[in-house]
């Protein structure tokens, strides 16, 4: 029995997360483990034994808290392997941006090796890293360069896929543009064998147009798919003629009412549910056809075709994110695919009953759950404002988006960005604001030739009036002006809100520029949206006035703050000149202490210097005194014997003088000794 190897090698490009691979053949399902990385490393091999079907499903994962997201998805055609074979390579297609790298080996299947040719990617274009043909390959011989080229684009023709075709998938281009010799051969080989093959009849166009009307169900559009990307442009014209692309769209509006009447009952559903997978199939294979001219305008000219995607943006992500991209390549197409998209945004403002036109694209932009996805938004936003050659519709249109808050969360977009991993946000945002930019520019340059201050009411008035008199229609202009002072718009609603249409139409007037207006499907006037945009603007006349006095108000008081910060700032550069001068100050005092310690400590051990002399001086002293008491003694000694002596020189002195004295008297005798005791 027919048995499949598949291998998941790895995984790119994604924000960082919990990501796993399922993937099934027929009823057999299985999945990887699961990788929290941007840059998961699965590298596990799985065996489908017994295979009954053709097409091998890959999906990508996303692991939440409660339940698992489905990121994208992509399907391998195995009647295109060789047997024993293995192919690896990387895959993009239908991954939001992110890649997986996955190898199938057909163990006892498909074509054999000497006459199979090189297997290529079910993408209608080459994938972004294809395999390198080698000699192993056993390709026919390989013409000249130039007739390898001229095969390929006449193949890439037959898909309109062609140089001139603005192809609508970026990563498709440029892998087209990326193509080898080598590998342009073997696309031009596999396609003959392809065509070759004896169609059958379940892959006639007639046959899958029925199936689309009898029994719509997501295996047959996900086969669907796959056999679109490999048909060429007449295949689709038959397709296309059989009702194959208006069945599509009728089951796109009738799977969105499903869908809607289901989550208005029981709220978010599960990605498992079958209007929501039914749903997301059938956009894939738009998108596929999509992917070439007639598949492109076939869906724009389409009866209610666009206003179908267009209702899809209410739906679940990534539904709703596929309906965007969808939306942005029909705006970009010329001939009316901008005006197409815009009136879907009408329908869809009516259907869903919006305030305002856009709001729920805004919403979206404003809740999406990654950067990637907002990308997305803002690329359709740049699409559906910038699209139009002339500068007042597109100032018209960004206007919309301006009074439902869309530049403040830009700006807020723009401060939270990650580079460089939101490059590509970046650069929507840096569109947004150049183009804006540019339009501002030119809406004030075309009244540069008037000599007057063309926001100054009396001098507008004299010059219209001098243009209107030379034109001579005075009398339409007085009466276009006798009317609107009939107006009376101060007085009741009704008057305001025609006053306000009557402006409205007046620059609708200068919005068609030369057209006629209503003499053609491209010119004609809605004035059922034009009245509800009026009533709109009639109720928020009190709010806006208001709002413009508080702006006045505003200015004022942002004056006076503007006034008082130059103050404050004054005040402010004041303070830190006296906190320079107090640090001086501060640095001076502490300099001076740090002397003045010094010089104490000096003064201390000078004084203590001093103490000790002092001690020594007051005991010198008492020496001193002790010494010259002792003087005074021996000076009162020697004064008395001075005195003594000098008596004693007079005594002397006299006596030499005087007769010598008579001789002394002789002793007398001794008295007789007391008698002896008795």
């Amino acid at each position: 029995m027919p048995t499949l190897n598949v291998t998941i090698i790895a995984g790119k490009n994604l924000p960082k997360a919990d990501y796993y691979v399922r993937l099934q053949v027929g009823d057999q399902k299985q999945q990887t483990e699961t990788q929290k990385t941007a840059d998961p490393k699965w590298n596990e091999a799985f065996a489908f034994e017994g295979i009954s079907s053709d097409v091998l499903e890959v999906q990508l994962y996303k692991k939440g808290a409660l339940t698992a997201k489905k990121i994208g998805s992509f399907s391998v055609v195995l009647n295109n392997l060789t047997r024993g074979k293995e192919k690896t390579w990387w895959e993009a297609d239908g991954l939001e941006g992110a890649q997986i790298q996955l190898s199938v080996t057909a163990v006892d299947f498909g074509a054999q090796p000497s006459a199979a040719p090189t297997p290529v990617s079910v993408s209608s274009t080459p994938s972004a890293q294809p395999t390198a043909v080698t000699k192993k390959n056993m390709l026919p011989p390989m013409p000249s360069e130039d007739e390898v080229n001229r095969q390929y684009a006449a193949i890439m023709a037959e898909r309109g896929l062609d140089q001139d075709f603005k192809h609508p998938h970026a990563v498709q281009k440029v892998a087209m543009d990326a193509m080898t010799v080598e590998n342009k051969w073997a696309l031009v080989c596999a396609q003959r064998a392809m065509t070759s093959v004896p169609k059958k009849m379940d892959d006639s166009p007639a046959f899958l147009a029925s199936k689309l009307k009898a029994e719509p169900n997501v295996k047959l559009l996900q086969n669907l798919k796959i056999i679109l990307r490999g048909k060429p442009l007449s295949w689709l014209n038959e397709l296309f003629s059989a009702g194959g692309l208006e069945a599509l769209l009728t089951l796109l509006g009738e799977v969105e009412l499903e869908v809607n009447r289901k989550s208005l009952s029981v709220g978010k559903l599960n990605e498992a549910d079958e209007s929501l997978m039914l749903q997301e199939a059938t956009l894939d294979c738009i998108r596929v056809l999509m992917g070439n001219k007639v598949g492109l305008d076939g869906v724009m000219n389409a009866d209610g075709g666009v206003r179908k995607l267009a209702l899809c943006m209410d739906s679940f992500f990534p539904e709703r994110t596929r309906a965007a991209e969808l939306l942005t390549v029909l705006c970009l197409q010329d001939h009316g695919g901008h005006r197409r998209v815009t009136d879907a945004f009408t329908h869809y403002k009516a259907r869903k009953k919006e305030q305002r036109r856009f709001e729920t694209l805004v919403k979206l932009l404003r809740l999406s759950p990654n950067n990637e996805v907002r990308t997305t938004y803002l690329s359709l936003i740049n699409a559906l404002i910038n699209k139009p050659n002339d500068v007042d519709l597109r100032d018209a249109i960004r206007g919309e988006f301006r009074r439902i808050g869309l530049d403040d969360l830009l700006k807020a977009l723009r401060e939270s960005l990650e580079l460089p991993r939101d490059r590509d946000l970046e650069i929507q945002l840096d569109v947004y604001d150049e183009e804006a930019e540019g339009d501002d520019k030119d809406l004030r340059d075309r009244y540069a030739e008037f000599n007057f201050n063309v926001d100054n009411l009396g001098e507008l008035f004299r010059a219209l009036s001098d243009k209107i008199q030379n034109a001579g229609l005075q009398s339409s202009f007085l009466a276009m002006l006798q009317h609107l002072l009939l107006l009376s718009p101060g007085d009741t609603e009704h008057g305001m809100r025609t006053f306000l249409l009557a402006c409205r139409m007046v620059r609708l007037i200068c919005i068609q520029k030369e057209e006629k207006i209503g003499t053609s499907e491209d010119n004609q006037v809605d004035f059922k949206e034009l009245l509800e945009t009026v009533d709109t603007e009639a109720k928020e006349a009190p709010l806006k006035r208001k709002t413009e006095e508080l702006e006045v108000d505003l200015t004022s008081a942002n004056k006076r703050v503007e006034t008082l910060e130059i103050d404050l700032a004054e005040r402010d550069k004041s303070l830190r000149q006296m906190d320079a001068e107090i640090a001086e100050l501060k640095a001076k005092l502490a300099k001076l202490s740090g002397d003045l310690g010094t010089a104490s400590a000096e003064l201390l051990s000078k004084s203590a210097a001093l103490q000790q002399t002092s001690s020594d001086l007051q005991a010198k002293n008492a020496m001193l005194e002790s010494t010259s008491a002792e003087l005074g003694r021996t000076k009162t000694d020697l004064e008395k014997s001075k005195s003594e002596l000098e008596a004693l020189e007079a005594m002397r002195a006299s006596a030499a003088s005087a007769p010598p004295p008579a001789p002394p008297p002789a002793p007398a005798a001794p008295p007789p000794p007391p008698p002896p005791p008795g």
